[in-house]
């Protein structure tokens, strides 16, 4: 049964070798189950401590797909400036750029250089 679960086909990869590239997934996986061995040696009954391993798994759901969207918005990224390497990158501007344009003045606020009299 075991071996089941562990791999469906013979080529697919082990678990373990699928969280291999995901370590926190790995660790995550592992709290949970402690959990759930910790709530039920405390007394809780099978359906709470199964309502706590389903919020927390949801909640691994989420931190999922955050990692998968920070490395699809990484890939696109990196594809992005291969096809296009002419284009500026966006960064964000400084505290002091924000401060100038919001002291209300169309003009500068500092001038570097001689001062005229």
């Amino acid at each position: 049964m075991s071996d089941e679960l562990r791999q469906r086909d013979s080529g697919d990869k082990t678990l373990d070798e699928r969280f291999a590239k995901r370590p926190h997934t790995y660790r995550r996986l592992q709290e949970i189950a402690d959990q759930m061995d910790q709530a039920i040696a405390k007394g809780a009954t099978a359906d709470q401590a199964e309502a706590m391993a389903i919020e927390e798994i949801h909640k691994l759901g989420g931190e999922m797909l955050q990692d998968w969207a920070e490395a699809k918005q990484q890939q696109a990224l990196e594809q992005a400036r291969s096809d296009h390497p002419q284009a500026s990158k966006h960064i964000k501007k400084s505290k002091l750029v924000h401060d100038f344009r919001s002291s209300g003045s169309a003009g500068a606020g500092i001038a570097f250089g001689p001062t005229w009299s």
